[in-house]
């Protein structure tokens, strides 16, 4: 199943990374929609605002706000992994292998200070220069980056 490393609250602002290899029976480009159709999913159960989503082949990068809620942590985080598993599964038409399914792996960062937010953001933004896909950005269509005014912006 999933690994999740986490050691605080999931509530208040959170930066997620989730990694998960494409399944070798999908296409690249469907997998993107699955991984994009899965974070989704997961903000809508989560009831999650959501600030910044950057979609790679292998993984996705985002920041959202958690509102708190009346369930333990170790719950919720069932219910995030759950949620994620069930909607990478259902989008590729149960094409991952059970080694696939446990190579995914979750893993969030809880955002200690609001002011914090913009850096994330702008972490979460350049996750596909830093990994060799694109060298601007905003040539990157799978993000969110349109949607942040400039002045939102850090630019590391």
């Amino acid at each position: 199943m999933i690994e999740i490393s986490n050691s605080h609250v999931l509530s208040g602002a959170v930066h997620l990374k989730l990694h998960a290899q494409c399944p070798r029976a999908a296409e690249r480009e469907e997998w993107m929609k699955s991984l994009l159709m899965a974070h989704d999913d997961v903000v809508r159960i989560q009831q999650a605002t959501g600030h910044a989503i950057t979609i790679l082949p292998d993984a996705i990068h985002a920041v959202w706000s958690v509102p708190s809620g009346p369930t333990t942590q170790t719950i919720r985080l069932q219910d995030l992994k759950a949620a994620f598993i069930a909607s990478l599964q259902a989008s590729v038409s149960g094409r991952m292998t059970l080694k696939e399914r446990r190579r995914i792996t979750l893993k969030m960062e809880h955002i200690r200070r609001t002011a914090d937010v913009p850096r994330y953001v702008d972490y979460c933004h350049f996750a596909p220069v830093r990994y060799g896909w694109v060298r601007h950005p905003s040539d990157w269509a799978h993000s969110s980056l349109g949607t942040v005014a400039v002045s939102e912006m850090i630019l590391s």
